[in-house]
């Protein structure tokens, strides 16, 4: 680790002659002699600004050995990171992050920094969303219309109610054109769904969730006129904008921490019977008549022989 960083997400705390470290309701106990002598002068040095010869030259050549051993068992534990630290407006979204992924939070911020996404919709959780980005250091978030569909790290479309008839339509682009998108769909009187985060090729399409619905909530034959009517049910404003921290969330990890989970993934946002988070993963249509590259079914081996008798 060439400019090691003291974990910014640690809290520390000296106990007697023990140093506790705290985070995730996770804590890291060090014990010995270094914990009431070097690392109390060790520890407000590795701000990530400073190289191991650095430290050495401020401390001393003489604690060169013991330097060295509490770095790696720093670094053994998980306390340090590679320098420097994130700065900025997005600084406290750079260090979850990293905290999340792993990361360097100076990898996490230049990320996020780096990152553009796209609005799409007329909803309120788009507006709410886009102010979120902002605020944790996206780089750009603007907004892009229906049709006009440009080049974005993420799309994040938030339809308002009389929206939805739009969404067949802008999934088809998306897949022609590549964009990766997560869908915000509004309350429909039980719950608000964020996802599928739709990577074009790779994961399940609007079209692909549409016919997983179908096939599941009893009234699959009718779920194509009802979702091109617009919604009548409308959330409270204090649901919607726990819909658009969520959709915030998802961008964020996706574009700053790369998250392998999200692809696909359908969290939903209940409001009854109880209040709740759920998570679903949907799968791809084979056959989907969107994003499905088959046209039909395969014939069977002894299709010929069949014939042939």
């Amino acid at each position: 680790m060439r400019r090691p960083l003291l974990a910014p997400w640690y809290r520390v705390v000296g106990d007697g002659d023990r140093l506790l470290l705290e985070h995730g309701q996770a804590v890291v106990v060090l014990e010995g002699a270094a914990v009431g002598t070097l690392l109390p002068a060790l520890l407000p040095l590795l701000d990530g600004t400073r190289t191991v010869e650095d430290l050495v030259a401020r401390l001393g050549p003489a604690v060169r050995p013991a330097v060295e051993h509490a770095l790696a068992t720093l670094e053994a534990n998980g306390l340090l990171v590679e320098g420097p630290d994130a700065a900025g407006a997005g600084r406290e979204a750079a260090a979850a992050l990293a905290a999340a992924f792993g990361l360097p939070p100076a990898v996490a911020a230049a990320r996020l920094r780096a990152g553009t996404v796209g609005i799409v919709g007329g909803g309120v959780e788009g507006v709410e969303a886009a102010r979120l980005l902002h605020a944790c250091g996206v780089g750009e978030v603007r907004r892009l219309s229906w049709r006009a569909v440009g080049v974005v790290d993420l799309a994040l479309v938030a339809p308002a109610p009389d929206e939805l008839d739009r969404l067949p339509a802008f999934n088809r682009r998306a897949l022609g054109r590549e964009l990766r998108w997560l869908l915000v769909r509004p309350f429909d009187g039980r719950l608000a769904a964020v996802g599928p985060l739709v990577v074009p090729g790779q994961t399940a399409c609007y079209e692909c969730l549409l016919l997983r619905r179908g096939a599941n909530c009893g009234y699959g034959e009718e779920l194509a006129a009802l979702e091109s009517a617009p919604l009548a049910a409308r959330a409270d404003a204090a649901f919607a904008a726990m819909a658009a921290a969520l959709a915030a969330h998802v961008a964020l990890r996706w574009l700053g921490g790369r998250d392998p989970a999200l692809p696909g993934l359908l969290l939903a946002l209940e409001a009854r019977p109880a209040l709740r988070l759920g998570e679903h993963a949907v799968l791809r249509v084979p056959r989907c008549p969107a994003c499905s590259a088959v046209d039909r079914a395969a014939p069977l081996p002894w299709h010929g022989a069949a014939e042939a008798a």
